[in-house]
């Protein structure tokens, strides 16, 4: 009985942090530092959401874009998706290269 309860325990876990906390992100490649969109925007689209996005990695755009734009600082210019940060570098998959 413990470990089913453990076990469900674990689940409920494992699937709130699979969730997205924000609806799919559109990333426009730029040299002097990425663009994150987020088109549909629920959130206070200020400076804080962007560092919040990004991890402190990036600020918010203010271009006048649609939705809520941030972007990656100059010294680190791309955009991760699977890790919502900017990086000075995108490594290839090391998962296909093995």
């Amino acid at each position: 009985m413990f470990l089913n309860f453990l076990a469900l325990s674990w689940l409920g876990i494992v699937a709130a942090f699979s969730q997205t906390p924000f609806p799919p992100l559109i990333v426009t490649r730029q040299n002097n530092g990425d663009l994150v969109t987020l088109s549909n925007s629920n959130h206070e689209c200020n400076e804080n959401f962007c560092i919040g996005l990004t991890s402190g990695t990036g600020t918010l755009d203010r271009s006048g874009t649609k939705g809520c734009t941030c972007q990656c600082h100059t010294y680190l210019p791309a955009f991760r998706e699977d890790l919502n940060i900017c990086v000075d570098d995108i490594q290839g998959n090391t998962i296909i290269n093995n």
